[in-house]
């Protein structure tokens, strides 16, 4: 079982650093509006500063977002080593940095977010956050392992 779980934690981080190298572009616009979203404590909420960006494809002006999502502990601590998907028809897997940070650049959608894996002595939410209309990032908090 444990190296099952290995082998979806590596097939997941090779997806990661596939994908997610990808969205390493800096957006070209900013967009000042906020969104607020909590993972498994509806009390605790942290509000974001949300970025959008435009590219040109070669056929026509298509609009892609840098959708961000950072995964802190109750204390603001950022939380690496954090798998999260970011799901349309299909899910994107991506790991938290240093920052807590995971990213995907892609077209600007209704994507959702939700938990593969958190570290161990955090609680894995099972719940799935949606980006606010016109926002690409979020905060989402991690509780302490009971």
């Amino acid at each position: 079982m444990k190296i099952k779980s290995l082998l979806l934690i590596a097939l997941a981080l090779c997806l990661t650093v596939c994908l997610c190298a990808c969205g390493d572009d800096t957006p070209a616009d900013n967009d000042t509006s906020k969104t607020t979203q909590a993972a498994g404590n509806d009390t605790t909420a942290t509000t974001t500063t949300t970025t959008q960006a435009e590219t040109t494809t070669t056929a026509s002006k298509a609009n892609v977002a840098l959708y961000t999502v950072t995964v802190t502990d109750e204390a603001g601590n950022p939380i690496s080593g954090a798998f999260v998907q970011f799901c349309l028809e299909s899910c994107v897997p991506c790991m938290t940095n240093a920052e807590g940070v995971a990213s995907y650049q892609t077209f600007v959608n209704n994507y959702k977010v939700s938990f593969i894996s958190v570290p161990e002595g955090y609680e894995k939410p099972t719940e799935e956050y949606y980006f606010e209309e016109g926002s690409y990032e979020m905060t989402l908090v991690l509780k302490a392992a009971a």
